[in-house]
C-alpha cells in the first residue's frame, strides 16, 4: 500500500520549490490572459499541455478588419523570479551593470511546433524582487517581459542546447540592466535593459567580469533592445504587429 503523505509534508515538499513552481507558472499564464483580455482577445488556458499554455483569438475584430478568417495565437509562458538567481556585476570601461542569467527550459517538440510561425511565441515574464513598481508590490506584476515568436526561434535555434534529458533543451537568457538598478532605461537613453541568449555571455579579464562584446569564442547573441522601436519587441502589441495586425 502506498504511503500517504502528511499535510505538512505536502506543504513543505521540496522546501516549497515544487509549490512555487506551479503557482508562479500559473500566475504568469493568468497574467498573460488578463493582458490579452484587455486587448479584446478571447484567451483560454489549454487543458492539455502539448507545447502551449494559452490560446488567444479575436473573433470581434480580426475578421472584419482583414476580411480573413480569425487566426488563433499560441503562447508558451515561462515565469522567472530573480530572487532565486544570483545577479552578477559586470564592469566595462565606462560603467558597471547588473546581469541576471535565467534558464529557459523547453521541450524539443515545442520548438518544432513554434519554428517559423509568427502566430506562436514564447513569452517570458521576469519578476525581480529588487525592483519595485510604483504603488505595487514586486509580485503583483513582472518587472518586464519579452517575447520571441517562431521566426525568432528559428533565428536563435542554436542557442537552445541539449539537456541531460533528451526531450528538453535549455537556453540561458542574460538580462542586462542599466547602471541605475531602479530603471529599465536611463534618463538619457544611453543605457537600456536588453537580453542576450547564450551560454558564454561573460568572460573574466583582469579580475573583473567583462561583457564580451566581440563574441569571440562565445555562443551568445543579443536580442532586440528595449530601446529599439520604443520597445516594440518587449510589448505584447509588438507580437500582434509582427503577426500581421497592428494593435493600438
Amino acid at each position: 500500500m502506498k504511503k500517504m503523505l502528511k499535510r505538512e509534508d505536502i506543504i513543505t515538499k521540496g522546501n516549497g520549490n515544487a509549490n512555487d513552481y506551479f503557482y508562479h507558472g500559473n500566475g504568469g499564464e493568468y497574467f498573460l490572459m488578463a493582458s490579452l483580455s484587455r486587448r479584446k482577445y478571447d484567451a483560454f488556458k489549454l487543458p492539455v499541455d502539448y507545447g502551449f499554455d494559452v490560446l488567444a483569438m479575436d473573433p470581434l475584430n480580426a475578421g472584419k478588419k482583414t476580411h480573413e478568417p480569425v487566426m488563433p495565437y499560441y503562447f508558451q509562458v515561462k515565469t522567472v523570479y530573480v530572487r532565486d538567481l544570483k545577479p552578477v556585476q559586470v564592469t566595462t570601461k565606462n560603467s558597471t551593470r547588473t546581469v541576471v542569467r535565467i534558464p529557459v527550459k523547453l521541450k524539443k517538440d515545442t520548438l518544432v511546433l513554434m519554428e517559423n510561425d509568427v502566430n506562436k511565441a514564447l513569452i517570458v515574464y521576469v519578476y525581480d524582487q529588487n525592483r519595485t513598481h510604483s504603488g505595487m508590490e514586486p509580485d503583483d506584476c513582472p518587472t518586464f517581459y519579452f517575447w520571441i515568436n517562431g521566426t525568432g526561434i528559428a533565428e536563435y535555434k542554436d542557442m537552445f542546447v541539449q539537456e541531460k534529458r533528451d526531450e528538453y533543451v535549455i537556453c540561458w537568457v542574460n538580462i542586462v540592466y542599466p547602471e541605475n538598478p531602479d530603471l529599465l532605461t536611463d534618463k538619457e537613453n544611453k543605457q537600456s535593459t536588453y537580453v542576450a541568449f547564450g551560454t558564454d555571455f561573460l568572460t573574466v579579464e583582469e579580475g573583473n567580469n567583462i561583457i564580451n562584446n566581440t563574441a569571440k569564442n562565445t555562443s551568445w547573441k543579443m536580442y532586440r533592445s528595449l530601446a529599439d522601436q520604443d520597445g516594440r519587441y518587449f510589448k505584447l502589441s509588438g507580437f500582434f504587429a509582427e503577426a500581421g495586425r497592428k494593435q493600438k
